[in-house]
């Protein structure tokens, strides 16, 4: 695992008068309440290990998307003004935030790649006020691709079902990372078939169309949209007979047949680490 990492000094913006007792550490979440909680926890749990006390010496102030990417600068906007001393946000976020502040210290716990992702200059002194941690792990999309064909050895068609919206499929990590399962693919004879999600009628109309074209396994790319309704998407295809193929611990407990990656919570657990550099 390649961590970005970099110790920040905030500058005070408040005046020489400031009066806030105890520091603040802004949250961002995708999702809602409930689909963030393993995520929230991890952090807790980080956080508590490092001899913070939520509401005795530092203060959380959480906010969530609800699968809603839009809503996303507002909520930054809101926690910026607040004068939150670190944000620490998810991904999908992470330049939504760059652009809100260059003043407030931000903290990724999980980018795929923040080099090539436009969110650090390198690895070793990534710039700016971003740091965090990077889940990339070489040749994870071969392994997924190996895995699903352990199960199905005369496998020569799949389903790729990703959340549909253009700011996520032009983000050069999500890019990167689709390109690089449909080149593994293509390299064992294996045709990948493309369903895009914008909205939950989509994933209606998806699984009828899974059903019509008869195909025999699905991968589910990770996103704000597929982790919120993963239980639907993933029951859907159970219920077409089709077997999942993801990543997440979200997508094994949803039914997904297998799931290979990252342990994301260990991430956000081990993030609180940054949080407590600045």
């Amino acid at each position: 695992m390649v961590d970005c990492r970099r110790r920040f000094h905030r500058k005070n913006i408040l005046g020489a008068d400031e009066t806030r007792a105890l520091p603040r550490i802004g949250q961002v979440f995708g999702s809602n309440p409930s689909a963030s909680k393993p995520y929230e926890e991890a952090l807790r749990d980080g956080v508590r290990e490092l001899g913070y006390a939520e509401g005795k010496n530092v203060v959380c102030v959480r906010r969530y998307a609800e699968g809603d990417k839009s809503r996303i600068p507002a909520i930054l906007a809101e926690l910026v003004a607040l004068g939150v001393d670190v944000l620490v946000v998810t991904p999908t976020a992470a330049h939504a935030a760059k652009e809100a502040t260059t003043v407030i210290p931000i903290v990724v716990p999980s980018h795929a790649d923040p080099v090539k992702g436009g969110l650090a200059v390198s690895y070793a002194r990534p710039g700016g006020n971003i740091t965090g941690l990077s889940s990339a792990i070489p040749d994870t999309e071969a392994k997924r691709l190996e895995f699903a064909m352990e199960f199905m050895p005369n496998l020569k068609r799949l389903g790729l079902l990703r959340e549909a919206y253009p700011e996520l499929l032009s983000a050069p990590q999500i890019t990167a990372e689709e390109n690089a399962f449909e080149a593994v693919a293509r390299g064992q004879g294996v045709t990948v078939q493309v369903y895009d999600l914008k909205s939950l009628e989509d994933v209606q109309t998806a699984m009828k169309i899974v059903g019509r074209d008869r195909i025999p396994v699905m991968t589910v790319f990770i996103s704000f949209f597929t982790i919120l309704h993963r239980d639907r998407i993933i029951g859907g295809l159970a219920a077409q007979g089709v077997p999942v193929v993801s990543e997440g611990r979200e997508a094994a407990e949803a039914g997904a047949l297998l799931t290979y990656s990252p342990d994301f919570f260990d991430l956000w657990r081990r993030s609180a680490a940054y949080v407590d550099n600045v």
